[in-house]
This record gives C-alpha cells, structure tokens and sequence, in this order.
C-alpha cells in the first residue's frame, strides 16, 4: 500500500523513519494528497526560483555575459589609446 510517507518521499526525495510516517498518517489522513500538491507546489515554486537565478539564461549568466562584454570593450578602448600614445 501506498502511506503518505511514500507519497511524501517521492516528492521531496527525503525518506520517512517509520514512526515519522506513522505519526504524518495520522496528523493528516485522508488529507495527504493535499500535503502532497503543497510539497509537490512549492519545490516546483524553489525550482523555478533558483532556474532564475543560475539557469543558462539566469540572472547570474546575464550579468556574467554583460561584465564580459564590458571587459572586452575595455580591451578594444585601451588598444586604441595605446596606438594613439604610440603615435606620439
């Protein structure tokens, strides 16, 4: 049979000692499809937060390409100073 501290490890990854599944049965019943949808809702809801944040086109890369591109401009301003002080 499937007991709510089965339901709840296959959504967190995080496995129940018996006794705490004992006691999350009988906390929540027949109310632990709901417990399920919340945990299942708010890691979908961390999840999506941290992609924002670290993802390929996160806000960490879009400030890492953006601090990229200035150094390379940085680069071609110095290379044009540097003939024109050579010029000199």
């Amino acid at each position: 049979p499937v007991g709510p501290g089965l339901i709840l490890h296959c959504l967190t990854g995080i496995p129940l000692i018996p006794h705490v599944e004992l006691k999350v049965a009988k906390r929540f019943g027949s109310k632990i499809a709901g417990v399920a949808n919340l945990v299942s809702a708010v890691g979908s809801a961390y999840s999506g937060a941290i992609e924002g944040l670290i993802g390929t086109e996160g806000t960490i890369a879009a400030r890492t390409n953006g601090l990229n591109t200035t150094i390379k401009s940085y680069e071609r301003q110095y290379a044009v100073i540097s003939t024109r002080l050579e010029k000199i």
